[in-house]
């Protein structure tokens, strides 16, 4: 397996099963500080290595619940305004 040492915190970045070694070209979230990488892996070696952003945090979803349903009325929708 591919060992690369985060740019930031020096840690060795942790890999997920779905990247190929052999061949990827993505970004990938350092475990340790969350921080936003570019690495570009060809034969499982690295050919570009980059940061993208220092302490990336994903933002979580937010769900609207109160989305009105498409049969209700113009009426309905002015009644519960009120």
């Amino acid at each position: 397996m591919v060992e690369i040492p985060c740019l930031v915190c020096e840690k060795p970045l942790k890999f997920p099963s779905y990247i190929n070694p052999d061949n990827y070209d993505g970004q990938l979230v350092c475990n340790e500080c969350g921080s936003l990488l570019h690495i570009k892996l060809v034969a499982s070696e690295p050919r570009k290595y980059r940061l993208v952003k220092k302490g990336f945090k994903i933002q979580p979803i937010q769900i609207i619940t109160a989305v009105p349903r498409p049969n209700d009325s113009e009426e309905t929708k002015n009644e519960n305004a009120t």
